[in-house]
């Protein structure tokens, strides 16, 4: 039973012998695994799920050999959890991000990722799927087959699972149980893009932007001529490069009893 938050559930499956049959118990500041397979914190239906919870396999991720089990992301995001991570002093709650949040509007000055990707697709085979380094969208002929992609752009973001932190659907069609990895990648570069992407998430309207390209990968890789950080399931990482890839049915959990 991990008795946690998303970073405590990874850390534990990456320690314990594959196939071991683990409970989430949300008890961080953050629970988007829990909140996503509706489990509970209180301890009688942990206590039912272990009685009486069937077993299910989802897949993990691994970046730089780090298991995750809902995301890793590069850009700005991951920056305000370096941040929070440098100053974390104990326990924490959602205000305890509104220094680091402030400091990254601040000083963050939006480098551009380079991706590279294999056994790859973009998610629709009419999207733009390439940006040069000044964020100047370029065609590509990929099709649903392609096996290789590169893209560019100074928001990264990969999913396991459809979850983000304050419930925001950046990524709604990723699928823990496809195989896959969904790589979402937001082109521009600034706070006052950010707030564009941040205004268009109701209703998925972010998705039909021309700046927003989304692909389906196995192995993806993330560098940068400058100092970006990354983080994996809330918890800051290290900067990059990143190796990231998909672990198919690695991960065993109970389902809720209830």
């Amino acid at each position: 039973v991990g008795a946690g938050g998303d970073g405590t559930l990874a850390l534990l499956a990456g320690q314990l012998p594959q196939g071991t049959a683990l409970i989430p118990m949300p008890m961080g500041t953050e629970n988007l695994l829990a909140r996503y397979y509706k489990y509970s914190r209180e301890a009688e239906d942990v206590l039912a799920t272990i009685r009486r919870g069937e077993a299910m396999k989802i897949d993990a991720g691994r970046a730089n050999g780090r298991l995750f089990l809902v995301m890793v992301t590069a850009g700005f995001d991951a920056e305000v959890v370096r941040a929070m991570h440098l100053t974390r002093r104990g326990h924490i709650n959602r205000l305890s991000y509104a220094g680091p949040l402030w400091r990254a509007i601040r000083r963050y000055a939006f480098p551009v990722i380079n991706a590279e990707m294999e056994n790859a697709a973009p998610v629709s085979s009419a999207k733009l799927v390439g940006a040069d380094t000044n964020g100047t969208a370029a065609k590509s002929g990929a099709s649903s087959t392609t096996q290789s992609i590169r893209t560019s752009g100074c928001w990264m973001m990969a999913f396991n699972l459809p979850c983000y932190a304050a419930s925001l659907p950046i990524e709604p069609e990723a699928n823990g149980n496809d195989g896959q990895l969904d790589l979402i990648n937001l082109t521009y570069g600034s706070v006052i893009a950010g707030l564009r992407y941040l205004m268009a998430l109701p209703g998925g309207r972010h998705l039909k932007r021309s700046d927003v390209f989304r692909f389906q990968a196995t192995k993806i890789w993330w560098s940068s001529l400058s100092r970006v950080p990354y983080q994996i399931d809330g918890d800051y990482a290290g900067r990059l490069p990143v190796q990231i890839e998909v672990l198919p049915d690695h991960v065993t959990l109970l389902r809720p009893a209830s």
